[in-house]
């Protein structure tokens, strides 16, 4: 069966300085993040894309300042476990995430 790309999670850094969870790799699969886009909603001081290996301390994917009309694209590829989160953070202002990538079957060795 061909692997496809799917949205993994979509949602927005409101309320402005707290942490939020936009996707988990569920039980008995690995996922992979390809694309990562954060579209701002009028601006932040700074915008934060984590990946949080189970676990593990947190790894930033993207940690900077968003503009009011920015739109930031990251790729590459990240390999999530089960039980692995991308969460969001933003001070001083919000922004909407949209993450992609694909999810397989088992867990990767």
């Amino acid at each position: 069966m061909p692997v496809r790309t799917l949205q993994l999670g979509t949602g927005t850094s409101s309320p402005a300085n707290a942490l939020h969870t936009l996707y988990t790799c569920p039980a008995g699969r690995t996922a992979i993040l390809k694309d990562f886009r954060l579209y701002s909603d009028g601006g932040c001081s700074r915008g934060v894309l984590l990946c949080e290996p189970s676990g593990a301390a947190g790894v930033s994917l993207y940690d900077d300042a968003i503009g009011a009309t920015s739109v930031i694209v990251g790729s590459g590829f990240v390999v999530l476990e089960p039980g692995d989160e991308l969460q969001v953070y933003s001070e001083g202002g919000t922004f909407l995430a949209l993450l992609s990538g694909s999810e397989l079957d088992g867990v990767a060795p």
